[in-house]
């Protein structure tokens, strides 16, 4: 489980768990709680996920790269090596979510 600092934001960077890529840099995102699924990297099933990093601005992120369009959401993967998807970005309410297990953590 993902440490949550008492304001309720990361505490540390957001990395990649397969590249030293940073995603997102420590107190930029809040803690939200809610149940949605991903498609499993290489799409061949889904995975649900309970604790997401919200980040209000998609130009918070310090590196993330994002898919087309599939209905309201553009998933999100590592810009370097790729891999995902981590979260995704609703394009309705503007926010994006981070799935809090999919990534790992630095100081």
């Amino acid at each position: 489980m993902a440490a949550v600092s008492a304001e309720g934001r990361n505490p540390a960077n957001a990395v990649c768990l397969h590249c030293p890529c940073k995603i997102l840099l420590a107190g930029d995102a809040s803690l939200a709680e809610f149940e949605e699924t991903l498609p499993t990297e290489g799409g061949s099933g889904t995975h649900t996920v309970n604790r997401w990093w919200q980040v209000d601005d998609m130009y918070t992120f310090y590196n993330i790269g994002f898919s087309k369009t599939v209905g309201t959401k553009k998933y999100l993967v590592c810009a370097d090596c790729e891999r995902g998807p981590l979260g995704y970005h609703n394009t309705d309410t503007k926010k994006s979510y981070l799935a809090t297990e999919l990534i790992g953590y630095s100081e």
